[in-house]
């Protein structure tokens, strides 16, 4: 009996370890599929997303400084003042690229062909010149601006990321181009910081495919996306779309990729990543598992194995746009409002700032229901859009509150823009499902002095909303 009950005991022992070996062999796999499901649905298109956002405010922001320098008063009225003061623009450039800490500043006029930049006159440029033809590519294509990598020759040749923008006179004629540079190396160590960050291989190709920026030693130069191992074969499907995934097999690794386009460069941004680091912890948690069960034989083992999520922490992403209206979102409006500051601080312009809120919207809300609601934000977007300027910035703060700044902008014209914003508001009622629904709005306005932040010129204008709101509504008060 001794010996059958330890035979017993034995085949017990080893049918439980048979057992616990067997479904921790069934949990790994169902964590492996997990671990692959997870970096596909979540870890590369939340690193996309956020990387997307760094590029945002890393790289696009000297698209907007660009934007102002071409619709800066200073350098219209220069250029079409004949140039005279040399040195005026010089500083200007300058000032810009001191101020903002980009690589170079530039402006070449159309009509004299003169490079000017932040040290002085460069050259004339030629459009029989091979190193000129960006310029005059500049001035026939249909866009406002683009992105071009080139070499700067006020710089020593130093490769160098370019935003060119197109500068029109008042009656909407090309007068020259303006703009200001990156270093590629600036970007290049940039790269570096969202590999070493996220521990993913990440690149960017240009809409042919050629691999334009990378992280030094990772690609050869002049590179094209057909030629990558084990990516090669998608090429033409990243290429093709906007956003894309899929995995491959190389090297006896798993790699899962995520690939978007990027509107404003024009190029697409490759996000890469093998299953090494994941794969490895889950067959460290399987051997654990199986040591366990051997060393614990005959004995009944409940043993919960919890894969933990490397990569939880989540990245808020700087959405730029407000999903309902299409407009600038709150995030937008403060990275903005503090660059129309120090733009307004520098070039000495009046500068102008708005809150905007409808009144009663709870009662509209509450009768027509938040559809409607929703309808008349996005009616009443429209129409502010047809009223303020071109160089005005227009974004949702919350709710039914909008914000308006108005660039090289007096107080007394804003107050106009204003009072015919309202205007629009209340002489036209918004249709509704055949329900004509009125509203009103009531609008806080302010000026820019020297010494105010950001934070002072929005309370400043809240105050004057509050008084237009306690005053009747259906106002523009300023203050």
């Amino acid at each position: 009996m001794h010996k059958k009950k330890v035979r017993t005991m034995v085949f017990l022992s080893f049918f439980v370890v048979g057992c616990f070996v067997a479904t921790s062999y069934a949990t790994y796999q169902v964590a492996l599929q997990g671990v692959w499901k997870q970096i596909t649905t979540t870890d590369l298109p939340l690193t996309s997303d956020n990387i997307y956002s760094e590029i945002q405010k890393d790289l696009l922001m000297p698209m907007f400084i660009s934007s102002l320098m071409a619709n800066d008063t200073f350098v219209r009225d220069w250029i079409l003042h004949g140039e005279k003061d040399t040195q005026a623009m010089v500083r200007y450039l300058k000032q810009i690229k001191d101020r903002y800490k980009t690589f170079t500043s530039f402006f070449v006029s159309d009509r004299t062909k003169i490079y000017y930049h932040a040290e002085g006159i460069l050259k004339t440029v030629s459009e029989y010149e091979p190193r000129d033809v960006w310029f005059f590519r500049v001035r026939e294509m249909e866009p406002e601006f683009e992105i071009n990598v080139d070499p700067d020759m006020a710089n020593n040749d130093t490769m160098t990321i370019f935003v060119n923008y197109k500068v029109f006179d008042y009656n909407h004629k090309f007068i020259g181009a303006t703009g200001v540079g990156l270093s590629v190396s600036f970007v290049k160590a940039l790269i570096a910081k969202y590999q070493n960050q996220y521990n993913r291989e990440i690149y960017f190709t240009d809409k042919e495919g050629k691999i334009v920026l990378y992280n030094a030693g990772t690609f050869i130069e002049g590179m094209f996306l057909k030629n990558v191992p084990g990516i090669g074969n998608y090429a033409d499907a990243i290429l093709n779309n906007e956003f894309y995934q899929f995995s491959y097999n190389f090297d006896n690794k798993k790699y899962f990729t995520n690939t978007r386009y990027i509107p404003e460069l024009g190029w697409y941004l490759i996000v890469n990543q093998s299953d090494t680091v994941s794969v490895s912890k889950l067959k460290i948690i399987l051997y654990i598992d199986i040591l366990l069960s051997l060393l614990i034989a005959g004995i009944a083992l409940f043993v919960s194995i919890r894969v933990l999520n490397t990569y939880q922490s989540r990245i808020e992403h700087l959405a730029q746009i407000d999903t309902l209206t299409g407009i600038a979102n709150r995030q937008t409006f403060r990275e903005t409002i503090e660059i129309a500051l120090e733009h307004a601080k520098i070039s000495q312009k009046p500068l102008s700032f708005a809150i905007l809120d409808i009144d009663d919207f709870k009662d509209v809300n509450d009768t027509y229901g938040h559809l409607a609601g929703d309808y008349i934000l996005v009616e009443l977007t429209k129409r502010i859009q047809g009223v303020i300027r071109s160089g005005d910035f227009f974004a949702r703060w919350g709710g039914e509150e909008f914000v308006v700044i108005f660039n090289d902008c007096s107080v007394n014209t804003a107050f106009e823009i204003a009072d015919r914003i309202r205007q629009v508001a209340i002489n036209n009622s918004i249709v509704y499902e055949k329900q004509a629904i009125v509203i009103t709005l009531s609008i806080g306005l302010t000026s820019f002095s020297q010494h105010d932040s950001s934070i002072e010129i929005i309370k400043r204008a809240d105050k004057a909303l509050y008084s237009a709101k306690t005053h009747g509504k259906n106002s523009v008060c300023k203050m």
